[in-house]
């Protein structure tokens, strides 16, 4: 693969190559943003298990942290789906991008093998569901009156996305994905890009389009987001059959 598992590992959790530094909870591990932080946080924590998930073929040891990380994701999942920012005093609250980064983590953790209960998936997209507005405005918070934020639309778009093309269909949220998905790039190409500046808002607040450029958190995503979203459309023509469930316990 090019890559050892120390360096993969290093690199990956901040630790100098030791995964167990990250922060045990029980039979479970989470991990922080540096290594010299111990906060719980749930979305990281659910990316670095998609990617060690990844590495797990060519170096098994690590499919045991997969599992690990996996579990704790699960297990910070409230009851009506939703997941706080991290599982510490003050990280309770949500918001829509970090949610969206835990649900296509969980649906690229599906890919090699680990699996994913279809509750939590069913319960979680129900849940990301809150931050959309019916023609696709994708706001930070899930109150009706919060902003409405391109990183939360960019990353909407990749996470309906990644549903779209999962073999998920048992989630009542799978058959309209990638319809939800090409219905927030329309928003967010009509009321976020500027075509005088070249490129797209940061958020819309109370009415007022804040129109600064942010090169990664902004740009950057919306990218990756508008190349998602024309792959989806030069697919929609092609009517697709639910292929079969894999991954989905």
């Amino acid at each position: 693969m090019g890559v050892s598992l120390s360096v993969a590992i290093s690199l990956l959790l901040g630790t100098g190559g030791h995964a167990e530094r990250g922060p045990r909870i029980g039979a479970t591990t989470a991990i922080s943003y540096t290594g010299s932080d111990h906060t719980k946080v749930v979305n990281i924590s659910a990316l670095a298990a998609r990617l060690l998930a990844r590495l797990a073929d060519d170096f098994p040891v690590l499919r045991d942290l997969v599992e690990r990380l996996v579990q704790f994701v699960l297990g910070q999942q409230r009851p009506d789906g939703s997941w706080p920012y991290a599982a510490d005093t003050g990280g309770g609250w949500e918001d829509s991008f970090h949610t969206g980064y835990i649900l296509e983590a969980l649906l690229g953790v599906r890919d090699f093998s680990i699996p994913i209960p279809a509750d939590v998936l069913a319960r979680g997209f129900a849940a990301y569901g809150r931050f959309f507005n019916p023609d696709g405005g994708a706001r930070l918070d899930p109150s009706p009156g919060s902003a409405l934020d391109a990183h939360s639309a960019g990353q909407g778009i990749i996470t309906y996305a990644a549903l779209s093309s999962s073999t998920a269909t048992s989630i009542p949220a799978w058959q309209g994905a990638r319809e939800m998905a090409l219905r927030i790039a329309s928003w967010a190409r009509e009321s976020l890009w500027l075509p005088s500046k070249g490129h797209f808002a940061y958020r819309i607040n109370g009415g007022r389009r804040d129109e600064r450029e942010f090169t990664r958190w902004v740009q950057a995503w919306m990218a990756r987001a508008m190349a998602t979203a024309a792959d989806l459309e030069a697919k929609a023509a092609i009517p697709r059959e639910p292929a079969n469930a894999v991954g989905v316990a």
